[in-house]
Order: structure tokens, then C-alpha cells, then sequence
């Protein structure tokens, strides 16, 4: 699946040397990691009341 913006019609307004990106950017760098959803986890702690999420969690549909 590709992801591709609307044409712009402020597309003059790019500052020399860059340009409008014709689909989804995608900035990494290096090789992409790998990540096991069944353990992955995403905890938040601190001034926050404890509380760790699942990729489930995060995926409600």
C-alpha cells in the first residue's frame, strides 16, 4: 500500500533545495528492527500513575 498526498498549490513555497514529498516519507536509518508484538511493551512511569500497554492495547479495531 502506497500513501500519496494531494498536489499542492503552495508547492512555490518549498525552501530551495528541498521538495514536496510525492508519498509517505519514511525516515529511518539502518535496518528496520524487528519486534515481537506478543512481547512487546510500552510502560510509563514517573509523575504518571504506573502503567504498562501491550500492542494489543494500542490496536482497538
Amino acid at each position: 500500500m502506497k500513501f500519496f498526498k494531494k498536489p499542492s498549490s503552495e508547492e512555490y513555497r518549498v525552501p530551495p533545495g528541498q521538495y514536496l514529498a510525492k508519498g509517505f516519507p519514511v525516515v529511518t536509518y539502518g535496518e528496520t528492527p524487528q519486534v515481537d508484538i506478543n512481547t512487546w511493551e510500552f510502560r510509563v512511569w514517573g509523575l504518571a500513575q504506573p502503567k504498562t500497554f501491550t500492542w494489543q492495547d494500542f490496536h482497538l479495531g
